[in-house]
């Protein structure tokens, strides 16, 4: 009986810690990126959309739903609970600030809202891990290996070397001319070999402790940035490694909730540095990180919402989903057709996630076509997380998902972003509960 009592008030306790850390993270994120906004994005790239006009009813509504999803999320820990808090944290925060500051429209808002509704209650269908094919994690890695040395001769027999620069804050000019060299089929194969090739092989190396492997993989990475000069190729190894050592100390609503209090505390930090101060260097940090990360997505999102709740939707007519059949109403696909809408510059392509693109596919249905294919996407990754283990899966998807989630067509993510590459290579991966968990 002791034991029994002893287990549930175990378990109550540490419900209780989850949920005070996941609210206070939304709570202290929400703060930080209104002060951020008002004290620096409105002000520095306003001409890009972000508008300072304040609505009190628009901050109750915020509030009423941030709060909402924060105290209906069952926490357990587990990938689904994991990707509620990202999704609710990366998402859902950035679209209150821009719903609340910017003044965004209702329908927007009930989107986004919609949108992860949807996703939330599809993520919770039980689904039976398929295993198709077996291989060990040795071969994988050899085979990894393999097709990640030959996309790398291959950009460098394209001529990719004569535009190879580790310069980190001048990427787009190379990017634009290594991508000109390239075949659309290399495109395809370096966005597999960077979202989730270098960070599979990178966390199985460090489950198995094979520290050669795991060096010659943060060479592969620096080369194909190097050479590819995609943030991307830098990001997502970071990205997977981080998850591996924070899924291994804490629960999956902790270490969503550890790692965006930090983004909280360096974004208050810098945005006071450089309203008071007036530090150069904290420029970057709202520049880079808080408009790129969080509200660059969001006021695309609006943008495709605003344009297509006023012309006619695309209904996935320059996808591979219509073979052809519907004839495209639109002289650009949507992301360029966005750009030049809003930003009026030629060649600016405007990519959103699910909830942008699936409004401008199809509108309210679209988002909900897109939050289901989301959910059973998350489903069916818990139900191989079960074997393999929550950090090992989450570690080598975050990367990937948050991809679908925030920036890319959830039709062209399963090719271009390695999404499909994601699901098969995990199906083939064997259960070690030994070695993952």
């Amino acid at each position: 009986m002791n034991a029994v009592s002893l287990h549930r008030n175990g378990k109550r306790i540490f419900v209780t810690h989850d949920r005070f850390w996941l609210i206070s993270t939304i709570a202290f994120l929400f703060t930080s990126l209104c002060f951020s906004y008002v004290t620096e994005i409105s002000k520095n790239w306003y001409y890009l959309g972000f508008n300072l006009e304040p609505n009190g009813t628009k901050l109750l509504v915020s509030i009423c739903a941030l709060s909402i999803f924060g105290l209906s999320i069952r926490l357990n820990n587990d990938l689904i609970t994991f990707y509620k808090c990202l999704c609710l944290l990366l998402v859902l925060c950035p679209a209150s600030v821009l719903f609340y500051l910017g003044d965004f429209s209702y329908l927007y808002y009930f989107n986004c809202v919609a949108g992860l509704t949807i996703v939330f209650l599809v993520s919770n269908i039980d689904i039976k891990r398929i295993n198709i094919l077996v291989i060990s994690p040795k071969l994988l890695l050899i085979i990894i290996a393999i097709g990640t040395f030959v996309g790398i001769t291959a950009i460098i027999a394209c001529g990719g070397l004569s535009y190879f620069s580790l310069d980190l804050l001048n990427v787009y000019e190379g990017r634009a001319a290594v991508t000109s060299l390239l075949p659309a089929i290399l495109g395809y194969l370096n966005s597999s070999i960077s979202k989730v090739f270098i960070p599979l092989a990178i966390v199985i190396s460090v489950f198995y402790k094979k520290r050669i492997v795991l060096c010659i993989f943060i060479v592969f990475a620096i080369l194909l940035f190097g050479l590819t000069h995609h943030k991307s190729v830098l990001v997502g190894p970071i990205a997977a490694y981080g998850f591996t050592i924070f899924l291994q100390r804490f629960s999956a609503a902790q270490a969503v909730s550890y790692v965006f209090f930090l983004m909280a505390v360096i974004i208050i930090g810098t945005s006071t540095f450089q309203y008071f101060l007036e530090d150069a260097s904290s420029d970057i940090v709202s520049g880079f990180f808080v408009r790129r990360t969080f509200m660059m997505p969001a006021l695309l999102d609006s943008y495709h919402i605003d344009f297509f709740s006023e012309n006619t939707f695309t209904y996935w007519s320059r996808s591979s989903l219509s073979f052809g059949l519907i004839e495209p109403d639109y002289y650009l696909n949507t992301p360029l057709l966005i750009g030049d809408y809003f930003f009026e510059q030629d060649g600016v392509s405007a990519n959103t996630g699910f909830i942008g693109s699936g409004f401008a596919n199809f509108g309210m249905f679209g988002v909900v076509i897109y939050g289901v294919a989301i959910g059973l996407v998350l489903a069916s990754l818990n139900a191989i997380s079960r074997s393999l283990g929550t950090p090992f899966v989450v570690a080598i998807s975050v990367f990937v998902v948050v991809s679908v989630i925030t920036s890319a067509d959830f039709v062209t993510a399963i090719l271009s972003h390695g999404l499909l590459t994601l699901l098969v290579l995990l199906t083939l991966i064997p259960a070690d509960r030994k070695m993952y968990l």
